[in-house]
């Protein structure tokens, strides 16, 4: 008898929690924002849009987002050893607006 009321009470811990994990995905999926709308943050009280900026810091090949001042990925890639033409571009500064552009521009210049 205790073991069939042990093995209910397992079952029943299991239903909560898969009730619970489902729960909190619906809440997620309903309480995220819209994937057609472009994401921003805070910064002084005024939102931006996110953007990146894949530039060089020294003579290393850094990518600064939403314009921090702290790199937000630094590559082992040193700036003198790319092409002339890939270093004043970098110098300058690329910018993209998503995570997908700059991981391309990332691969392009480092790899």
């Amino acid at each position: 008898m205790k073991i069939s009321t042990l093995r209910r009470c397992f079952y029943v811990t299991c239903v909560v929690v898969i009730a619970c994990v489902l729960a909190s995905a619906v809440i997620a999926d309903v309480t995220a924002p819209p994937k057609s709308e472009p994401k921003t943050h805070a910064r002084g009280g005024v939102f931006y849009e996110e953007s990146y900026v894949l530039t060089c810091k020294g003579d290393i090949v850094v990518a600064y987002k939403n314009s921090e001042e702290e790199p937000f990925i630094r590559t082992t890639t040193a700036l003198s050893s790319l092409p002339y033409s890939a270093q004043e571009e970098l110098k300058k500064g690329i910018e993209v607006k998503t995570r997908k552009e700059l991981n391309a521009l990332i691969h392009e210049y480092c790899s």
